[in-house]
C-alpha cells in the first residue's frame, strides 16, 4: 500500500514538472529574445536590439522637475541639429541622443550641446557623445544627469 502511494505521488511530480516545464521554456524565450543580436547592415557586426537613449533631467531651484522646456540639442562641431519628436519630453526627462543617430558618432568623443528654454530661463550643457566600433549604440562620455534651470 505505501509503494503505491509512493508511485501516485512520484507520478504527480512528474506531472508537475511537465507542467511547468512549458512555463519554464517561455520564461527563457523572452530573455533570450530581449537580447536578440541584429545585424548591423553598413558594418557587418552583430548588434543588440536594444535601443539606447541618453537623457538630462532638468530642475528648478527648488529641485522640482521642469516640464515643456522648448529644447535643442546640436551638434557643437557640424551644427546638426536633432529631432527627436513628440518624444523628448518625460516629465522634466529630456533626450540628449539617441541610438537613431549613431552613424552621426565615432568612437572619439564629438560635443552635443542640450539648450532648454521656458520663457525667459535658459539652461545650456555640454555632453560628450561616442559609440562603439560597429556603431550599433551611443553611449555618454561626459555630461551631467541633471540640469538646474533658474526660473
Amino acid at each position: 500500500m505505501n509503494n503505491l502511494i509512493s508511485a501516485n505521488l512520484l507520478c504527480l511530480n512528474k506531472a508537475e514538472i511537465h507542467m511547468k516545464y512549458p512555463v519554464l521554456i517561455f520564461l527563457m524565450s523572452i530573455i533570450f529574445y530581449s537580447c536578440a543580436l541584429v545585424e548591423n547592415q553598413d558594418t557587418g557586426c552583430m548588434c543588440t536590439a536594444v535601443f539606447v537613449s541618453i537623457g538630462v533631467t532638468v530642475v528648478d531651484q527648488n529641485n522640482i522637475e521642469v516640464d515643456s522646456l522648448t529644447v535643442t540639442v546640436k551638434n557643437k562641431n557640424t551644427g546638426k541639429v536633432y529631432d527627436f519628436g513628440e518624444a523628448r519630453d518625460y516629465r522634466g526627462r529630456y533626450l540628449v541622443m539617441t541610438d537613431s543617430y549613431t552613424k552621426d558618432f565615432s568612437v572619439f568623443p564629438q560635443t552635443i550641446v542640450f539648450t532648454g528654454k521656458k520663457g525667459n530661463a535658459e539652461v545650456s550643457a555640454d555632453f560628450l557623445i561616442v559609440t562603439d566600433e560597429c556603431k550599433c549604440h551611443i553611449g555618454k562620455a561626459a555630461g551631467s544627469d541633471t540640469l538646474r534651470l533658474s526660473l
